[in-house]
């Protein structure tokens, strides 16, 4: 099955051979320091970063605990169960989302 797009992170260590996923003509994301591959058939490649923001988080986090905000889940699972919820998740079965606890 090929992709429309792809994504790779820190846990993606063989950035090179997952661009063969994504269709001619896709988009393949890099966000991790890793090299990026060679763009292929008429694939673009792009490279996103981000900065951590401590203070953000913690007034996100502050705002979901005093119920400010709200996070949807709509099903969770134990980790073991992954491949169910990527079932789910392409099934497009569940509002809100998934969680694996450990």
């Amino acid at each position: 099955m090929l992709v429309d797009l792809g994504v790779a992170d820190a846990v993606s260590l063989t950035v090179g051979d997952l661009i063969h996923a994504v269709r001619d003509g896709g988009v393949f994301v890099v966000i991790a320091v890793v090299p990026e591959p060679p763009a292929e058939r008429g694939v673009e490649v792009r490279r996103v970063s981000a900065q951590s923001d401590g203070v953000l988080l913690a007034r996100i986090l502050a705002d979901l605990a005093d119920g400010k905000k709200k996070a949807r889940v709509g099903l969770v699972l134990p980790l073991t169960e992954a491949a169910e919820a990527h079932r789910k998740s392409e099934e497009r079965s569940v509002r809100g989302k998934i969680v694996l606890t450990v």
